[in-house]
């Protein structure tokens, strides 16, 4: 079975492999300027300086593991073409460059495809009906598949804000799944202590180098949940605070209406803009604290963990509409998330 799966997805990791090549001349992209910088800091600071560092726009933003794989990529470039690793260099210039940092995507794009393969060789052995949220959960059910979702992640670098709400919810489903099926054994199995352990370990490895010292993890805080950027950014405004941001538009314009003369008249409202930087962007209605914002994400999210535990029972078929549900609800509130802080 394994040898027909793998000469079934070869040929398509060819094809896929030949087509980014072809691609590869096709266009520049900021992004591209963005990562080569960020390699570069990597590689030419300590890993101390690398969240403090405020030198050029593009400041690093992306967790701990993610930069920990730019300074991985960031020693291989160096043996190939070192200036790309200069702080120095604001732009790639040269197709050269483009095909050096090109070939770094597509070397990590070979990680997921072995991801892939494995992810598919366990899909063959459940029935063809079954999707892929129903299996992620039921392997999730499985302790032995736990620690392959926390190594997972741990190769995906924290580098989407998903991984929040898949950590919550496997963790959730784990926990009840021992206490409903291995309920005699619980103690003895030592099941609850090695999750424990396991998401101790898991959170400790992305943000070990930064523990040592309060103002670098709260620098590291800082910059991964960029409060100062605003809520009502282009990228991540269409969610609760476009609704929030729409009445402080309706009610600001109903009072230019009724008072003409009153001070919100007068007031430019900027709640629509999309700009980045903008902390308090509402007129009439209050603009939130970080910790007013963390609280809301956590009542935000309380409905449909509430709701997993009333449907426990379920926990031995399919929850493929439980997931979907958790996850469109705090996809609600996920631009919350971006407001905490220490």
């Amino acid at each position: 079975m394994q040898s027909s799966l793998f000469s079934l997805c070869f040929p398509w990791l060819l094809l896929s492999l030949s087509i980014q090549c072809l691609l590869i001349p096709s266009y520049k992209s900021t992004d591209m300027d963005v990562h080569r910088y960020w390699k570069a800091l990597t590689y030419s600071y300590p890993i101390q300086k690398w969240y403090s560092d405020t030198t050029s726009q593009w400041t690093l933003d992306y967790p701990p593991l993610f930069a920990c794989l730019e300074w991985f990529l960031a020693q291989l470039v160096a043996i190939v073409d070192k200036h790309l690793v200069q702080l120095d260099q604001l732009q790639i210039t040269t197709l050269v460059d483009v095909w050096v940092m090109r070939s770094t995507v597509i070397l990590c794009d070979l990680c997921l495809a072995h991801a892939g393969y494995l992810h598919l060789s366990i899909l063959r052995k459940y029935q063809p009906q079954v999707s892929d949220i129903q299996l992620s959960i039921m392997v999730s059910i499985n302790s032995r598949y736990f620690l392959a979702y926390l190594y997972y992640n741990q190769v995906y670098l924290w580098w989407t804000i998903y991984t929040f709400n898949t950590m919550v919810f496997l963790l959730l489903v784990y926990f009840m799944s021992v206490i409903i099926i291995e309920w005699a054994n619980l103690f003895h199995s030592f099941q609850v202590l090695r999750c424990c352990l396991l998401l101790m370990l898991f959170l400790s490895i992305g943000i070990f180098p930064w523990l040592y010292d309060w103002q670098q993890l709260k620098i590291l805080t800082n910059r991964l949940f960029p409060f100062e950027r605003g809520l009502l950014h282009a990228y991540w405004a269409p969610h609760f605070w476009s609704i929030y941001g729409c009445l402080d538009q309706l009610l600001s314009k109903l009072i230019k209406i009724l008072f003409p003369h009153s001070w919100v008249a007068s007031t430019r409202n900027i709640s629509t803009r999309g700009w980045i930087g903008i902390r308090k962007p509402f007129v009439l209605l209050p603009n939130p604290s970080p910790w007013i914002c963390h609280g809301m994400v956590v009542l935000g999210m309380l409905p449909s963990f509430y709701d997993l535990w009333k449907r426990r029972h379920l926990l031995l078929h399919p929850m493929h509409s439980m997931w979907l549900w958790m996850v469109s609800l705090h996809d609600f509130y996920l631009p919350m998330i971006f407001s905490i802080w220490i």
